[in-house]
């Protein structure tokens, strides 16, 4: 064998001679001595140095003080540049304002932005590290003999320079300015009762906060992964399809069956560039389908992947994702990739200004009496994860210092009673705990009635304005298209500013108005404005979100209505109901609007909906409510009377029997069953994991919800108790209230049925009428 030669002795003279050309080109070019920044923050210095170059060029041409060489002084601690700097900085509070529109006869007035010493002294920092990083690093070039000479460093403490302008700022400057020292908003925390309302809103009210389907549940998105994991947005907004998977995964607790899961890796932002020697900067966790409608990420998320043709299988419906995977005998986990031309698009299409309009909107006709802020979200959730997750854990998800969440992430409102830790019983009712744990809701005092729009008075009179006057006879007068848009854009912006101020004006005094007489016991109705609700698509969400397929016994099977609700709404098959539905009888509803369909419990023919985008096959009463209740809404939905059936192996159907998985009782549908299954709660059945021996496999069940939940997924149960289908009239069942209650011999005490036996006695039987 002959012997291995060195890369390099093989590599051609010429190549060589270019390569080296190449590395000399480059080792040539200037390093820097600073840290590379992101380009936000590198765009808000470079504006920052841009403002005092303009100052000492076209403003204190007076002074002929050399721009490079007050920073060069400064390094040096003299007296004359750290004079020039404050006469800058007094300048900029000074001009850092602008005319803005505003309501009364003036139309307009002079604003000063700057109103905090925080946002100067901000300022002031950015001034100083680009000062740093620009002017001073082509002196350290220089003279590199002295180069620890020519730097600054920001501070506000201590000594030196900077940090004496910083505390001249904060004391002297301040008070003659008249500029807080203090954050100009309070630090709220958003719990999950204000999300779930914000979420509620978004889409009960669709009207008063008018988006598009996609940007709708972008938002919605936005808000359930903030809720989550509390990560800044930055980090959330705009995500990439590349930073989301999906996998069918086998269900450990019944390895029958399987589950879409959702991984979702998150990128934290506002982290150092450079080498990075760990993975500290990137978290990803995954989500699954949930009951809670509004709740459930996995069906936003797979709504806007199947509307975007992402997958890489071609999956074009709901029902594909769900039935077509298979998981063969030993395969747990099966990757649904998306196709690679989409990783780079964006999953949740949503910018940072985008988010703010919505959210302050949101707020507004949520009824809240103040807005807050989007970090919100971010406080909140550091709270729900601070004593829940080690101290380590919880720094890791929130991408942030154990010393930086103790200082920033601590709500103003406390949550507990301090007087119940203070002085225990004597301190008050330990029964109080709902009622302080509501205390911390940002939403508690909202009102939703309170006016969000301006009135058709205050819209007739903005048009009265001489400046809106003045820009429509410019906008009759431009000569082309273009011109005219602009024009109509800067009308268009008066006008917001100006129903923005007025609604805020409204709102102070519907408020004020109706504190006071809700304070002398008089009602309030009479200030709130007449509103008329409009039926939408998005409207229709909101309804069949806010309805939560939940019972007093848990529930944790997910409604994959919402995924398809979702697609429908992005795919623009859903419309708005055009009358109003009226209420025929206290048993049963009918909807004009959709068909001329009465329910009632006899109706057993097909019937399609006319005016449905694709036809929707209706076949019976329960079938016909099933589709109303999902894309109509529950309170559009028929009340059927309760007529529960069970087709028998020979075909016929009747009356149908609960029967309890765990002793063997039998009950006809809707007479005592949950009442049954709840005195086995009491005696302690599910306060400790037990074995399911009704299947093929070890399966143990742990709780009450997780047992309903088994026994519809593996045995056929009802999805809400957990009850099981009617077995075989083998043992002379009967459907009469008083028939005595048979007992199978493997199921005395808490045992359930052997694999066996429970194979010969349980009947198929279609979910949806035990659901019914």
């Amino acid at each position: 064998m002959a012997p291995r030669t060195r890369f390099f002795e093989e590599c051609p003279e010429d190549d060589c001679l270019d390569m080296l050309g190449e590395l000399e080109d480059f080792a040539s070019a200037p390093t820097d001595d600073v840290r590379e920044i992101s380009d936000r923050l590198k765009a808000d210095r470079e504006r920052a140095m841009r403002k005092w170059n303009y100052f000492f060029k076209e403003v204190y041409t007076t002074n002929k003080a050399d721009l490079e060489e007050v920073w060069f002084r400064l390094c040096h601690d003299d007296e004359q540049a750290k004079f020039n700097c404050k006469v800058f900085l007094q300048w900029y509070v000074k001009k850092s304002g602008s005319r803005e529109v505003c309501l009364g006869p003036a139309e307009y007035e002079w604003k000063r932005e700057v109103t905090s010493a925080i946002t100067l002294t901000e300022l002031w920092k950015r001034l100083v590290v680009e000062a740093h990083s620009t002017v001073l690093f082509r002196k350290r070039k220089e003279d590199r003999v002295n180069r620890r000479q020519w730097a600054l460093s920001f501070a506000e403490k201590g000594t030196g320079p900077v940090a004496e302008i910083s505390r001249w700022i904060a004391g002297p400057l301040s008070r003659q300015l008249s500029l807080t020292t203090e954050q100009t908003f309070v630090k709220q925390q958003t719990s999950p009762e204000d999300i779930a309302l914000f979420l509620d809103t978004l889409w009960t009210r669709s009207a008063d906060i008018p988006l598009t389907a996609s940007t709708r549940i972008a938002f919605h998105t936005f808000m359930l992964v903030a809720g989550i994991g509390g990560f800044r947005n930055g980090s959330i907004l705009n995500l990439p399809y590349k930073q989301v998977r999906f996998a069918l995964v086998r269900d450990p607790d019944c390895p029958s069956s399987s589950k879409i899961v959702a991984h979702i890796l998150i990128v934290q932002n506002k982290r150092r560039k450079g080498l990075r020697r760990n993975q500290d900067d990137k978290i990803e966790f995954s989500v699954t389908f949930v009951p809670g409608r509004t709740f459930c990420l996995s069906s936003f998320l797979v709504a806007r992947a199947l509307a975007d043709n992402a997958f890489d299988a071609e999956y074009q419906t709901y029902e594909e994702l769900l039935d077509r995977p298979i998981l063969e005998p030993g395969i747990d986990y099966l990757p649904l990739p998306f196709k690679t031309g989409i990783l780079d698009r964006r999953i949740i299409p949503l910018g940072q200004e985008k988010l703010n309009d919505i959210w302050n909107r949101t707020l507004l006709v949520a009824g809240l009496r103040q807005s807050m802020k989007p970090y919100s979200l971010r406080v909140g959730a550091a709270g729900r994860l601070n004593g829940v997750l080690e101290p380590t854990l919880r720094n890791y998800i929130l991408s942030q210092s154990s010393s930086m969440f103790h200082h920033s992430y601590q709500a103003r409102n406390f949550s507990g009673n301090l007087a119940i830790i203070a002085f225990g019983g004597l301190g008050g009712d330990s029964g109080d705990a709902k009622l302080f744990k509501s205390l911390s809701n940002s939403s508690l005092s909202r009102d939703e009635r309170a006016p969000v729009n301006p009135t058709a008075e205050d819209l007739a009179g903005f048009e009265r304005r001489r400046d809106i006057q003045d820009l429509r006879q410019e906008m009759r007068e431009a000569v082309d298209q273009g011109a005219q848009n602009r024009v109509s854009k800067r009308i268009a912006n008066i006008i917001k500013s100006l129903s923005r101020l007025r609604v805020q004006e409204l709102r102070e005094a519907y408020f004020q108005a109706a504190d006071q007489r809700r304070g002398q016991g008089l009602p309030a109705d009479n200030l709130a404005e007449t509103s008329t609700a409009v039926q939408s698509p998005a409207t229709r969400v909101g309804q069949f979100l806010r309805f939560e397929e939940t019972s007093q016994l848990g529930n944790t099977r997910h409604s994959p209505a919402v995924g398809k609700l979702l697609l429908d709404l992005l795919q623009n098959r859903l419309s708005p109901l055009s009358e109003e539905v009226t209420v025929a009888s206290s048993e049963a509803k009918t909807l004009p609007a959709i068909t001329g369909f009465e329910a009632t419990a006899e109706a057993d023919q097909s019937s399609s909906e006319p005016e449905a985008v694709e036809d929707h096959m209706i076949d019976g009463a329960p079938a016909w409510s099933n589709h109303v209740e999902t894309y109509h809404g529950k309170n559009n939905a028929p009340n059927l009377p309760r007529v529960h059936q069970i087709w028998h192996k020979d075909g016929t159907s009747g009356p149908s029997q609960a029967w309890c998985l765990i002793c063997s009782n039998h009950f006809q549908a809707g007479r005592g069953f949950v009442k049954h299954l709840g005195k086995h709660k009491d005696a302690g059945v599910f306060a400790q994991p037990f074995q399911c021996i009704g299947c093929p496999e070890d399966t143990w069940i742990d709780g009450l919800s997780e047992w309903i939940d088994h026994s519809a997924r593996c045995h056929g149960g009802c999805s809400r108790s957990g009850a099981g289908p009617k077995r075989a009239c083998e043992d002379g069942l009967t459907n009469d209230r008083d028939a005595k209650k048979c007992k199978v011999e493997s199921g005395q005490g808490y045992g359930i049925l052997s694999a066996s036996q429970l194979a010969d006695s349980i009947i198929p039987i279609d979910p949806a009428l035990w659901d019914s």
